[in-house]
């Protein structure tokens, strides 16, 4: 396994998961750090899942863990616990 994923890795990973976002289904379109790099996360293949934009940006530096803990909390998988909650 290649520690460090280049375009090749990074395709072939969208492959494996049919451009699918390993979060909510929709179409991934880059890789995110399962554990972020300010976590300790490694910059690896393994630590590297297809993630839409929307899950990406949702989950932020979040750990995975902490990302769902904070989904159970708010109910909402875009929501951050603190940040002022828009009317819908």
């Amino acid at each position: 396994m290649s520690t460090t994923p280049g375009r090749a890795t990074r395709e072939r990973l969208l492959q494996t998961w049919n451009h699918q976002c390993a979060y909510c289904g929709g179409r991934a379109d880059h890789l995110d750090h399962v554990i972020p790099r300010s976590h300790g996360g490694a910059h690896r293949e393994d630590n590297r899942l297809p993630a839409c934009q929307m899950c990406g940006q949702a989950k932020g530096a979040r750990t995975l863990a902490q990302w769902l803990a904070d989904i159970a909390t708010t109910g909402s998988r875009t929501a951050r616990p603190g940040a002022p909650q828009t009317a819908a």
